[in-house]
């Protein structure tokens, strides 16, 4: 609660040291659609103006809608927390998709054990905790390393555990160094080493991790040290709650009192009221890879030098933001919130919720993790006046004509088109793009009514499965009717074990990208993503890799549609196998071919 309060008392500062003026110009680039502008002032009524909640919250959700990833997972806590029935998780969905990764461990928890109308599934749930590891959350972190560990959700590995933990460690993750402490004491993947299990085990208890205090005792008495031990003991028993480790707690004082002399209990008991709890570093701001990207972005293209735009808040980019800041007057800015919200504002990060639209269509970037500006209203019938830059394939997922295709095949475009399987060139507009999960929603009218996927659902996938792949490669050298490859499913994850993908080994070409995998039955398995370079493998390897190609898992589809409130059809456990020329002719129906426009 301390901390809590302080954090309160460290935005309001921040707040009162901005002019009226400074207010006025805010609110009235709220006023005007600029999503930064918004969510920075629902920010500052929730602060400072206590009878400003409703304002703000109405301000906060209409930046959440124009795709604000940090607003969006604001409304979900709101969904979540403050609603009697189970929420939609419609913003959760949208915030964590969209690369928040609070947003991405909440999925994760309401996954792993099944809250708010989602079913319990561990290997999903893993995928999203993952995400936000990679971004450097510390839950997420230790929480990755515990299902290493344990072999929840996926393939026990104890050397990726100490990988986790040891990263959550160096941010001062008490539950991460306590579980390092356990690794090195019972030597799980690294040698036994009481010293340095001693010292993961010291950290964790200096922060008041109770269990890890329990431990420390247990390993003070092993060494011989038993006023040590029960030093120790005495602390934990004021911060272990009821359960098998404080019977632990209690047994060991005392048998450990049983050993010591009343003088020597006496000085532990004095020690351990002496002692205070350490507060641990605040953990690093985390607002998602598409904030810190477009923050990158805008330093580099303003001269500050934030370093590669890769969505990681490495030391170049908290020092071209305190640069910036500089400018701004906003000397030893914190790379937190407000601030870093604030200077997204004067960054312009996210422009306005509502553009005009302009005489060329707006491009559609895939690193735009919102909804995108539609391409114009166009004939459905009529080509869009524009050269084609590139191609891909897409699939249809329901009977309203959404089209699912990747996110770097919509990259760029100035605008969409389709030819479906009679030939026909028609116009799409571009609804959603997540390059996070590298998927784009697209919608046509002329394909209502249409043929649409099944997904798989309730059969767990297995190694070796055949599947087949169908799309549109190297259009104009190979069938513009599309192209049928057959392979198996090689791995049940992706590159550096990612949980969101397959690898499959039925072959794909440039402009395979988005097109769908099926199972024997017919059913979405997946999303053809990427091959594995075999030029750069060879370059390093001296061996040529044959087709090692990816696809993104349909369960992550899956959550990308539910996002976007679309409604596809599933299949349940099928019984019959279909033939292959029944399995071309089922994903012949579905595809299409994918063409990205540029300025005519």
């Amino acid at each position: 609660m301390d901390a809590a309060n302080a954090r309160a008392d460290g935005e309001q500062d921040f707040f009162n040291h901005l002019s009226k003026e400074e207010i006025g110009l805010i609110v009235s680039d709220a006023a005007s659609g600029n999503i930064d502008a918004k969510y920075f002032y629902a920010n500052y009524l929730a602060s400072m103006n206590p009878n400003g909640a409703a304002e703000g919250e109405a301000i906060r959700a209409a930046a959440a809608a124009a795709g604000h990833p940090s607003a969006e997972y604001d409304m979900c806590l709101t969904e979540s927390l403050t609603q009697d029935k189970p929420p939609s998780m419609s913003s959760c969905l949208s915030a964590a998709l969209d690369g928040n990764p609070n947003a991405q461990v909440w999925m994760g928890l309401a996954l792993s054990v099944g809250m708010f109308g989602l079913k319990e599934d561990v290997s999903a749930a893993l995928g999203w905790y993952r995400m936000a590891a990679f971004q450097g959350d510390t839950l997420a972190l230790s929480t990755v390393g515990d299902q290493y560990s344990s072999g929840t959700g996926v393939q026990k590995d104890d050397a990726l555990a100490i990988h986790y933990w040891e990263r959550a460690a160096s941010q001062d993750s008490a539950a991460a160094l306590r579980q390092l402490g356990r690794a090195y004491a019972l030597g799980w993947g690294v040698p036994v080493d009481l010293e340095k299990a001693k010292s993961y085990f010291t950290r964790a208890s200096d922060f008041g991790d109770g269990a890890s205090q329990y431990y420390l005792g247990l390993l003070y008495r092993v060494t011989g040290s038993l006023q040590s031990a029960y030093v120790m003991q005495t602390l934990a028993l004021k911060t272990v709650e009821a359960g098998e480790i404080r019977d632990g707690v209690v047994k060991q004082r005392i048998e450990l009192q049983s050993m010591l002399l009343p003088e020597q209990v006496r000085k532990s008991v004095k020690i351990a009221k002496s002692w205070r709890k350490k507060t641990p570093k605040p953990a690093p701001f985390i607002g998602g890879t598409d904030l810190i990207k477009r923050l990158q972005r805008e330093l580099n293209k303003r001269g500050f030098g934030a370093g590669d735009e890769d969505g990681i808040a490495g030391g170049a980019t908290v020092k071209a933001y305190r640069q910036y800041a500089d400018v701004l007057h906003v000397p030893n800015a914190p790379f937190d919130r407000p601030a870093i919200y604030y200077i997204a504002y004067r960054l312009n990060l996210y422009g306005k919720a509502q553009l005009s639209q302009p005489s060329i269509p707006a491009p559609v970037v895939a690193s735009q993790e919102v909804p995108s500006q539609p391409a114009p209203d166009v004939s459905d019938k009529q080509a869009p006046k524009s050269d084609v830059v590139s191609t891909g394939s897409g699939f249809v997922v329901d009977h309203k004509g959404h089209v699912v295709t990747n996110a770097h095949v919509a990259k760029g475009c100035s605008s969409i088109g389709i030819i479906d399987q009679q030939g026909n060139k028609i116009a799409a507009k571009t609804i959603k793009v997540s390059e996070f999960s590298d998927l784009a929603l697209l919608q046509s009218d002329s394909l209502k009514d249409t043929a649409s996927v099944s997904f798989r659902v309730g059969d767990p996938i297995k190694l070796g499965e055949s599947v087949v792949v169908f799309g549109f490669p190297l259009t104009g050298t190979l069938s513009d009717h599309g192209n049928l490859t057959v392979g198996n499913l090689a791995a049940l994850s992706g590159l550096r074990d990612d949980p969101g993908m397959l690898q499959i080994s039925a072959p794909v070409q440039p402009g395979n990208s988005g097109g769908p995998v099926l199972d024997s039955h017919g059913r979405l398995m997946g999303v053809v993503v990427a091959k594995l370079n075999a030029i750069a493998v060879a370059n390093v390897t001296d061996d040529i890799p044959q087709n090692v190609n990816f696809a993104i898992k349909s369960s992550v589809l899956e959550n990308f549609l539910q996002a976007s409130d679309i409604e596809y059809e599933t299949d349940g456990q099928a019984t019959k196998e279909l033939p292959i020329t029944d399995l071309a002719s089922l994903a012949q129906h579905v595809t299409v071919r994918i063409e990205c426009h540029g300025p005519s």
